[in-house]
């Protein structure tokens, strides 16, 4: 995961300042298209794995 948003708050007088951040998952996004294949895939996720198939003939 990466954080998405400040890494900190700092307190302040009034509270906390800023946003709270969150964690998204790290994607690797399309693996990319097979000349005469495919691929089956999960999700895109670190960690993960992408099949590669040839098709028949």
């Amino acid at each position: 995961y990466k954080i998405s948003g400040r890494d900190y708050r700092q307190c302040t007088a009034d509270g906390w300042d800023g946003e709270v951040s969150s964690c998204e998952p790290i994607t690797c996004g399309n693996p990319g298209e097979i000349l005469n294949g495919h691929y089956r895939i999960s999700n895109e996720t670190v960690g993960n794995k992408v099949f590669f198939y040839c098709d028949f003939g």
